[in-house]
């Protein structure tokens, strides 16, 4: 139970607080009351015991809360709650309207079980300041239990609690959050399409920026790999996610080298698709674009659906294709190619 006053305030029970035998707890009950009525409204400096009244229901449901573990909350856990889990720990926070897309119906029922996820720390919540001051939506990420059965539905190590507050509080603090909001939406669009379309295709692949990296042997840094498999059979991409940030714009060009060594060492000739903030920022790059890039290029604009044949590939200035229709270049399982199953 979080305190009401700030805990410099907090160091032990006032002494206008009598003890805890059974006749006196109303006068106890009086006492406190009037305490924290004070505290609200910025009188003294009042100080609270940390369990509300002494003895009571609060007091034992914070000792309860700070000694949890894995197996009394786990038979409250349902296996969309592990779903859950697994893509928090995969790609490090998402929204509410991105956990709305990915696994439920409504954002009212959304946001009721992630709020009781949160009361048994398996999640927590964080809010970023906007540009305009005001306080942005809630971006969700592990809580400590949330984290330890993450990593043992990966068979890990689990976390200690010290390393889960910092990486949310890496994440909250991000100068790449935004980028990585992002990067989530665009998966978490494609995720959304493909449960209400089955028939037109669905992502069955979406990998984070670090598991890419890991898979391809630190060869190539994008910040997501997915499959989208459709009618046709599976088509594996990189996705290269622009916010308009990356000046001069060659930047962006000198990223497909990398994709160029992995194709010629036995990786995949997956396209790679640049996600632009404008349809100005894609002419510019097209027109920077010069062969051979030794890869497949894409390009599609942040105002559209991914999902929609919005994908113009370099040199067909006239086409825009879906992403089922968009070519590869034949490739074999290996080393450095995980295949698209």
């Amino acid at each position: 139970m979080s305190p009401i006053c700030p805990s410099s305030k907090i160091s032990s029970i006032p002494s206008s607080v009598p003890s805890r035998e059974p006749g006196n707890r109303a006068t106890a009950r009086r006492a406190l009351t009037a305490q924290v009525s004070a505290c609200i409204g910025g009188r003294g400096e009042t100080r609270l015991p940390l369990g509300g009244l002494p003895g009571g229901r609060c007091a034992r449901r914070q000792r309860s809360t700070r000694s949890a573990r894995v197996g009394e909350v786990i038979h409250r856990v349902t296996d969309r709650d592990r779903e859950l889990l697994a893509l928090l720990d995969e790609h490090g926070t998402l929204t509410t309207r991105q956990i709305t897309a990915l696994l439920f119906n409504s954002v009212h029922t959304a946001a009721h079980r992630l709020d009781r996820l949160r009361q048994l720390d398996l999640i927590a919540a964080f809010r970023p300041q906007l540009p305009t001051g005001a306080r942005g939506c809630n971006h969700w990420t592990l809580g400590v239990l949330g984290a330890r059965l993450a990593a043992y539905a990966e068979e890990r190590e689990p976390p200690q609690p010290a390393a889960v507050y910092r990486r949310q509080e890496s994440l909250a603090a991000s100068p790449r959050l935004r980028h990585l909001v992002g990067v989530n939406q665009f998966f978490a669009d494609l995720t959304a399409h493909g449960r209400q379309h089955p028939a037109i295709g669905r992502l069955t692949r979406w990998w984070s920026e670090p598991h890419a990296h890991r898979a391809f042997a630190s060869q190539i840094h994008p910040d997501g790999h997915g499959v989208w498999t459709g009618p046709d059979g599976p088509v594996g991409f990189f996705l290269e996610h622009d916010t308009g940030t990356e000046r001069p714009l060659t930047r962006l060009t000198t990223k497909l080298h990398a994709y160029a060594r992995l194709t010629q060492a036995g990786g995949p000739g997956w396209p790679v698709l640049f996600w632009l903030p404008s349809p100005t920022r894609e002419r510019h790059l097209h027109r920077i674009l010069t062969p051979p890039l030794g890869v497949i290029v894409a390009t599609a604009t942040h105002g559209q659906h991914p999902a929609d044949p919005v994908w113009r590939l370099h040199g067909d200035p006239d086409t825009r294709c879906l992403i089922s229709d968009l070519p590869q270049i034949p490739d074999t399982r290996g080393p450095l190619n995980p295949g698209l199953t």
